[in-house]
């Protein structure tokens, strides 16, 4: 009995060493970093421990950043055996639509906004000039005003169908097509941070605002088409309340 009391004594000790060890453990370095593989971006943080040891600290960004990955391989699996993305499909012609005759279309194209998709209000701090005549022409968009280098976002998820310098007057421009079959064009950007084929999600960085193109002054020329058709985007956005309308009619 004795020699079973002692042996709990020895280990009891010995465990109360143990922790008390771990308790001491000290960090003597601590980094934040961002490691990449397989295309996968983790966050995190990298500790080192006086007794030598190291732990990585996974981010809530990590986790945020995952299932970001794994809705985008989703989509884009969607995008492979959808027509939506096959036909009429081009990453050099802005139109790649044949031309549609509006008397012969339907009168009204019910569509979800939301389809496989999220939402990203677009600049709103200030619109001057919107969809209509101006100048004895037709603007087929909207424009909004921003400062050079701010950050632009895809306003629905979707596909990049078009990623390039457009000598025609958008100048560095973006058209993103999306689930539903609308596309959204951003143009007059300083630079440009997709490539034609990528998917993004609604609030993905796309680009940053500029003036380049036939543009006075920096802001967003932010179009909503339907092949290849323009309609005003404050059909389907309500840019004072922040939001965006789940279905509409139009056209």
């Amino acid at each position: 009995m004795r020699f079973i009391n002692l042996f709990f004594l020895k280990s009891l000790i010995l465990l109360q060493v143990v922790f008390l060890n771990a308790q001491t453990n000290k960090v003597l370095f601590s980094q934040d970093l961002v490691l990449k593989s397989d295309s996968t971006t983790h966050y995190g943080t990298l500790l080192l421990y006086d007794d030598f040891s190291s732990e990585w600290i996974v981010s809530s960004k990590s986790n945020e950043m995952s299932k970001k990955d794994s809705l985008r391989d989703a989509l884009r699996k969607i995008s492979i055996k959808s027509d939506i993305f096959t036909k009429h499909w081009s990453n050099t012609r802005l139109f790649p639509y044949p031309k549609q005759d509006l008397h012969n279309m339907i009168d009204s194209v019910e569509i979800n906004l939301t389809k496989n998709s999220g939402f990203h209000l677009p600049p709103n701090d200030h619109i001057f000039s919107p969809f209509g005549w101006r100048r004895n022409r037709q603007h087929k968009g909207i424009d909004l005003d921003l400062n050079i280098g701010d950050t632009l976002r895809s306003a629905f998820s979707g596909k990049v169908r078009f990623a390039d310098f457009n000598n025609g007057g958008y100048g560095n421009l973006v058209i993103v097509r999306h689930f539903n079959g609308l596309e959204t064009y951003y143009a007059h950007q300083d630079k440009l941070l997709v490539q034609p084929n990528d998917i993004v999600l609604a609030g993905d960085v796309i680009g940053l605002g500029g003036e380049t193109g036939r543009a006075l002054g920096p802001h967003l020329h932010f179009e909503v088409r339907y092949k290849d058709v323009a309609f005003d985007s404050q059909n389907i956005i309500d840019y004072d309340k922040f939001t965006n309308f789940n279905f509409r009619n139009f056209i």
